[in-house]
């Protein structure tokens, strides 16, 4: 019952904005059929908008449809990593992207191998898959996590910023980016980059306190992942 109510409040835009094109086009065809010149001429752009926006709606839709069962179909292969060997999901992974059937989500659908191959510890593949996922910003944070774990300070730095450009309001992806820089003793680009974290995130309270910190030569405190991408957390 609940599956034919949200697709009922689905549809039923899409179902009046259709309706209201084919009244339209019924009135543009009703002067080309029994008006005169002027009004025939009016009756024929009534009819090629109401195509067109027909047209163009049914497109959207299409599209919105497409991207929603995506997301739905990536949610549902998210939770059973809680449940699921790492392995199983690889496969699972493996067949959906072969077959295409989520392209919608392609970065996404890669993190989420990545994410498999991390669980399995098979270090070298999750950051091949990171790295074809590098247009989701958490694929590019997620190897930054990596990179620092095997000390490769500078190419974390890198694919920080990177995400940064990606998700500049993301407050985590500074601190992170603050730390690193901390590690390769440059606690004035440190600074630098929490001050310029200012300018995009709205919650400054950590920021001003890791401030601070760079100023008392302490380490910034990176924060958890916010509850808002826990679906996605690493």
């Amino acid at each position: 019952m609940r599956h034919w109510v949200l697709t009922y409040n689905a549809m039923l835009p899409i179902i009046i904005i259709c309706g209201t094109f084919l009244v339209f086009a019924a009135m543009g065809a009703f002067l080309l059929e029994f008006g005169n010149d002027d009004e025939r001429f009016n009756g024929m752009l009534a009819v090629c908008f109401s195509i067109l926006g027909l047209g163009t709606t049914l497109i959207l839709y299409n599209r919105f449809s497409r991207k929603r069962k995506a997301f739905v179909r990536l949610r549902e292969i998210s939770r059973m990593f809680e449940i699921e060997e790492a392995g199983n999901m690889i496969n699972r992974l493996q067949e959906l992207i072969s077959a295409d059937r989520i392209c919608e989500m392609h970065d996404i659908l890669y993190f989420l191998l990545a994410r498999a191959y991390q669980v399995d510890e098979n270090i070298d593949l999750a950051k091949k898959m990171y790295k074809i996922a590098g247009n989701f910003w958490l694929a590019r944070n997620n190897l930054a996590v990596i990179l620092l774990g095997e000390m490769d300070f500078e190419g974390a730095v890198d694919e920080l910023r990177k995400a940064i450009s990606l998700n500049p309001a993301e407050a985590i992806l500074y601190h992170q980016l603050a730390w690193t820089l901390q590690h390769m003793d440059e606690p004035v680009l440190a600074r630098k980059v929490l001050e310029t974290a200012r300018s995009h995130v709205l919650h400054h309270k950590l920021i001003n306190e890791n401030i601070r910190l760079v100023l008392d030569d302490e380490m910034v405190e990176i924060p958890a992942l916010p509850s808002r991408i826990s679906f996605f957390q690493f």
